[in-house]
């Protein structure tokens, strides 16, 4: 059985628990896509076999970026989305 949680510390709260006691077959995976993290915290990962690996990867961007609305933008930013 797999944990997974994002949390501050390295004992999250029940709410913090993304997966919680997720049965995993053998030669099994469980891919979580689309998780966006603030720069404090951490994804803690659980499982009662150590036969379990855990691979997370990632992009950092900076948080200097202004929100706006598409009509606030010119229409070479717009180009630029697409």
């Amino acid at each position: 059985m797999v944990r997974v949680a994002i949390s501050a510390t390295g004992t999250p709260t029940n709410a913090e628990y993304l997966e919680f006691d997720t049965e995993l077959l053998g030669n099994g995976s469980l891919e979580r896509g689309g998780i966006v993290l603030d720069a404090n915290k951490n994804v803690v990962v659980y499982s009662n076999s150590t036969d379990v690996n855990v691979v997370v990867y990632g992009i950092e961007t900076s948080n200097s970026i202004k929100e706006q609305t598409c009509a606030e933008l010119t229409q070479e930013q717009l180009e630029d989305l697409y």
